[in-house]
């Protein structure tokens, strides 16, 4: 007897897995089983204008210039230590918190290599010049290496 209730059990459990099936999350109550379709990578369609990173790298200068005073037709360089802030702009709006903080060198220049989400629409560069705040926006799609933030200051001569 001792040796007929381990072989009844086993025989009970595997006919009652066999019992359930096994059609993979299909209904057993006779409804219909949904399939999908494999599709293989070279049938998928990307538009050339996708893009694949969700983070972009952009080695970017943000100079602090004079509105008001040129050295050889250019707008004057404010030199000295100024703070700038970096701030995103989406369709949501301009985010309240910086997602940069930084100090230019002496010549008024901030040098760095800055990650930018992609989905980001453009940035809003802040710097903090002689107890004045000078704004400038940017579109990420027109980003380029050399940016200037210009601030309603007349210089001396340097």
């Amino acid at each position: 007897m001792k040796t007929l209730t381990p072989l009844f059990l086993t025989s009970v459990i595997a006919t009652s897995l066999i019992g359930c099936g096994g059609d993979s999350g299909g209904s057993s109550s006779g409804g219909s089983v949904a399939t999908v379709s494999e599709t293989s990578f070279n049938e998928i369609s990307v538009p050339n204008n996708f893009e694949w990173r969700g983070v972009n790298s952009h080695d970017l200068a943000v100079n602090i210039v004079s509105s008001y005073s040129q050295k050889n037709g250019n707008a004057s360089p404010i030199r000295g230590s100024h703070i700038v802030k970096f701030y995103s702009i989406t369709s949501d709006g301009i985010d309240a918190t910086p997602f940069y903080s930084g100090i230019t060198n002496k010549e008024g220049v901030l040098n760095n290599e800055f990650s930018i989400p992609a989905h980001w629409d453009s940035i809003k560069i802040v710097a903090s010049v002689r107890k004045q705040n000078c704004e400038s926006q940017f579109s990420l799609n027109e980003l380029e290496a050399s940016l200037s933030v210009a601030c309603d200051i007349m210089l001396d001569a340097d």
